[in-house]
């Protein structure tokens, strides 16, 4: 009997693991294929060789496709090519589903149209974007001229929403809190991703593939009593002051006593606000899906943020780390979230100079 076949588009490590958590729940009827887009296109994709190395992956085919900068020349012309790409990979696998985590994505919006005029009984699930799927943001709009020279140069089937989780044609959503999601995808079938497919072999295997790839020693990450996860570097300057004071109570309260590890976003390489200057912090690689860094903590480990993706799925995953929000009164997303924070047991901090009365409540 031919097994479906379904494409998976991702973009970040966290959408992989999330792919990868889902594929396995279909490894046995059907053929999963990875499709890795939007990847800087003058930087090695490690992440390539880590499934590549990965002996139980849920995924028979693997590929990667890589875009230009903003101001790299060429960009269009590269970005048409990538797309014809798809076009092929569509038509060699004749999809069944396809299931995304950012449905704005030109490549996967190529990729889903051709599908549906080859079978239009194909699917499109969309799967947890992180924050995005409880938060809505839109992004600017499109002009008329925009969207017209884009649908002469790539084809009449070019047409993307201002919502991430926001098309119409979306079928179905598989995320963390389906009651928390935002309008545009509530009015879809969804249901609660499974993670516990993290604490399989395979995925330990894939967990260990990605720490020796970076590095990381593991062994350290089990010794943190507290992790600080930083934002995407827009929000780092945006909130310039509110970090600079989280990072001077840090300071004052580590030592060999209190282990803390720093992890920036993802694609983040520098040490914009100078933590590392503190030798008793432990920098943890900025690649390495906190999903999979959160499998080996000790519990009541304090995992501190704002408004994260990190933070919910943190709670998700493991019920017994000490999840804690910290209040910056200047960014608006952090009320819209409250209630799902609230629910799942993330508990808030109005001010960082609070977080020693935490810690003393840990040590009892």
């Amino acid at each position: 009997m031919k097994k479906d076949s379904n494409l998976f588009f991702v973009s970040t490590p966290y959408h992989l693991i999330n792919a990868s958590v889902i594929a396995y729940d279909l490894v046995k009827d059907s053929d999963c294929t990875l499709i890795f887009i939007d990847q800087p296109y003058k930087k090695k994709f490690v992440y390539l060789d880590f499934v590549n190395l990965w002996e139980h992956s849920p995924f028979v085919n693997v590929y990667v496709f890589y875009s230009k900068g903003k101001n790299e020349k060429g960009k269009y012309k590269y970005r048409k090519d990538v797309l014809k790409n798809i076009e092929k990979l569509v038509l060699k696998y004749t999809p069944n589903v396809i299931y995304t985590g950012n449905d704005r994505r030109i490549e996967f919006i190529r990729g889903f149209t051709k599908m549906k005029l080859m079978n239009p009984d194909s699917k499109c699930i969309y799967f947890d974007d992180g924050l995005l799927s409880y938060v809505i943001h839109e992004y600017s709009w499109e002009s008329f001229l925009e969207i017209f020279f884009k649908k002469l140069y790539y084809g009449l089937w070019y047409n993307r929403q201002r919502i991430v989780g926001g098309s119409d044609f979306i079928d179905m959503s598989i995320i963390s809190f389906p009651e928390f999601c935002h309008y545009k995808l509530r009015s879809k079938p969804s249901k609660k991703i499974n993670y516990s497919n993290l604490n399989n072999k395979e995925f330990q295997d894939f967990a260990n593939i990605i720490f020796n790839g970076y590095k990381e020693d593991y062994v350290e990450l089990k010794n943190l009593d507290m992790v600080l996860i930083l934002p995407h570097l827009k929000e780092l300057k945006k909130f310039k002051n509110h970090y600079k004071n989280i990072k001077k109570v840090l300071n004052r309260i580590s030592g060999e006593h209190i282990r803390i590890g720093i992890k920036y976003h993802p694609f983040h390489y520098q040490d914009s606000f100078k933590f590392y200057k503190n030798k008793s912090f432990k920098p943890i690689s900025p690649d390495i899906p906190f999903e999979l860094i959160t499998l080996i903590l000790k519990p009541k480990t304090i995992i501190l943020g704002d408004v994260s993706t990190v933070l919910l799925t943190a709670k998700s995953i493991r019920q017994d780390l000490k999840v804690i929000s910290i209040k910056n009164s200047k960014d608006n997303r952090q009320e819209k979230i409250n209630e799902l924070s609230s629910k799942i047991g993330i508990e808030k901090l109005d001010s960082i100079n609070d977080i020693t009365k935490i810690l003393e409540q840990s040590n009892d």
